[in-house]
């Protein structure tokens, strides 16, 4: 009883499945759609410029047409690919930085070092002198 059930459900939900893909429209994911509105595209006002004037002024448009709505949406991915154009060349420059750091480290590291084993040599030499100053000191006396 169980088996056939459940093979029951199984198929009723794969005829589903499939019959929402076959009869859905094509504009799902299209903004003229969403939210179960759809936009009407008006034709747009222009204003007439005389002659006289040397600055342009835009149409204005208060309509939301499907037009508009693409442009603003194409508008934002440009913004956030500018937006991301301008982080990667802060990371390259960051980097970059980061590597003339590192490079000025590593130069300061081996200067240390370098100076380091100059005064153990120095102080071993002045050790030396202090040790021959005794002995002759004791040889004088």
């Amino acid at each position: 009883m169980n088996k056939k059930i459940l093979t029951t459900v199984v198929i009723l939900s794969g005829i589903c499945f499939t019959s929402a893909a076959a009869l859905a429209d094509n504009y799902v994911f299209e903004p003229t759609t969403s939210n179960g509105y759809t936009y009407v595209e008006t034709p747009t006002t222009t204003t007439q410029i005389s002659a006289n004037t040397a600055t342009t002024t835009p149409a204005v448009n208060t309509s939301a047409s499907s037009s508009d709505i693409s442009t603003n949406y194409q508008n934002a991915i440009l913004e956030l690919d500018n937006a991301q154009v301008k982080m990667r060349t802060d990371l390259l420059n960051y980097k970059s930085q980061y590597q003339d750091i590192d490079e000025k480290y590593n130069l300061i590291k081996d200067q240390r070092s370098a100076m380091k084993k100059l005064v153990g040599e120095t102080e071993k030499k002045i050790t030396e002198i202090e040790k021959n100053k005794t002995k002759i000191r004791k040889q004088m006396l």
